[in-house]
């Protein structure tokens, strides 16, 4: 199967783009009979508001994005300019953007559980992480009863 390769004029913007695009899409669910989700998702990833990109910047850091997409990409030595360039393929793009997505998620996770809004515990029957709600209740409770 070939691949057919894309040159990234601007890896910073490239990272930030796919950063953004990750965060604006998150939960969102896109139909297929809508085409017109996809064009929100894009205007929200060209406009996004001062509190989603500072919020944006805690769960998932430039340089974060960054270290998770750069072992992706196809390096090259431009001959004409003297310079390394990076390529990326559509396939390789989704699986960026669902690398970047899992760390977003495991960072909002992290970040719940050090709140103290969510627990979270090893489960060797499933092998991998359970989580669940902080019940609140259940400590007023206790502390009703003495």
């Amino acid at each position: 199967m070939n691949k057919e390769w894309f040159i990234i004029k601007d890896l910073k913007e490239f990272v930030d783009s796919s950063r953004r695009l990750v965060f604006q899409s998150f939960g969102k669910e896109i139909s297929q009979e809508n085409k017109n989700d996809i064009d929100n998702i894009l205007d929200d990833i060209r406009n996004i508001s001062v509190e989603d990109e500072s919020e944006m910047n805690i769960v998932l850091s430039h340089d974060e994005a960054l270290t998770i997409i750069q072992p992706f990409l196809r390096e090259q030595f431009n001959k004409k300019t003297k310079k390394n360039r990076f390529l990326v393929s559509e396939s390789i793009y989704i699986d960026i953007i669902t690398s970047l997505n899992d760390r977003m998620v495991s960072n909002i996770l992290n970040s719940l559980v050090n709140k103290g809004l969510i627990e979270t515990a090893y489960d060797d029957k499933c092998n991998d992480f359970i989580f669940w709600i902080k019940d609140n209740d259940q400590n007023n409770k206790k502390s009703d009863a003495n």
